[in-house]
């Protein structure tokens, strides 16, 4: 999915038609890149959990026409909310930014995936 289309996809879900978003424009790039830098670490837990490669930055949209490189379940379910909500504080419409606030942080616990790891027993009694 590229910048376009994830732009679409938020106005879409506030409601509007990207032709009638112009305002959101305006702070798209910024505000996206804030929530991917928010969620760089979700999605590199995530990618470390599906046996994937971890990214080593946070990725900067600056064109429409960049590939978000985050995963789609990342996108969707968490990036998604946290900019909706990021549109309408700018909107000072802080109801519907509580909402969307609250949506972003489940997402984010949802998200999120533990990885199994051996305990290592410091406290226990030496085998001397």
């Amino acid at each position: 999915m590229n910048a376009q289309d994830f732009f679409d996809l938020c106005v879409g879900t506030m409601g509007i038609n990207s032709s009638n978003a112009s305002t959101y424009q305006e702070t798209y790039f910024p505000q996206l890149n804030t929530i991917l830098s928010d969620v760089f670490y979700l999605e590199n837990i995530n990618r470390e959990y599906k046996g994937l490669t971890p990214l080593t930055e946070s990725q900067k949209v600056t064109s429409y026409s960049d590939v978000l490189v985050y995963q789609d379940n990342i996108l969707r379910n968490v990036v998604l909310p946290g900019l909706v909500r990021l549109f309408f504080i700018n909107d000072d419409e802080f109801t519907k930014a509580g909402f969307w606030g609250t949506q972003y942080a489940n997402a984010f616990v949802t998200e999120g995936k533990t990885i199994a790891s051996d305990i290592v027993d410091y406290y226990g009694e030496d085998d001397e």
